[in-house]
């Protein structure tokens, strides 16, 4: 009498793993889609980091496919925020021009959604001087406070 054998384990498996392009591809769907719901017709207003210029790209793809009529893309260097950090005179880094805060207002006016995507080198502001980052940080806040509280008021699509 022959015993029965077990089933040898197949190696021949179909490929489902996604690519990490496709993942990005179809982050990039999920943020345009859900994270700020973009309808035919509407407007989106991306802040990125130059690092992230890839996810930025096929946000851009995703929300043009999607109808928008305006899709404007805001580049952040945190290379170039350290020099400033660093070497702008005081004056600098207390200024904030008044047409940033203007800017923002009458996109919130004119029916933008919000997208910011982030991301940062946890050391590349290690050795700078903490109260000049303090200064800056307290300045663009206080400019940016009449549409932080329009976002936090959910009068916007915001992610």
């Amino acid at each position: 009498m022959t015993q029965p054998t077990a089933p040898q384990p197949t190696t021949a498996q179909p490929d489902t793993a996604l690519s990490f392009e496709q993942k990005l591809a179809n982050y990039a769907d999920l943020l345009v889609h859900v994270g700020v719901n973009l309808q035919p017709g509407g407007k989106l207003h991306l802040n990125a980091p130059i690092e992230a210029a890839t996810l930025a790209r096929l946000i851009v793809q995703r929300a043009w496919e999607a109808g928008a009529v305006a899709v404007n893309v805001e580049y952040h260097d945190q290379q170039l925020t350290r020099l400033m950090y660093d070497h702008a005179q005081e004056a600098a880094l207390e200024y904030v021009p008044a047409w940033a805060t203007e800017r923002a207002m009458h996109q919130i006016d004119d029916g933008y959604s919000f997208l910011s995507i982030a991301g940062s080198d946890p050391d590349l502001l290690a050795g700078a001087d903490q109260g000049r980052i303090a200064r800056r940080s307290k300045v663009t806040a206080q400019a940016g406070k009449p549409a932080a509280e329009r976002h936090m008021a959910f009068e916007i699509n915001w992610s």
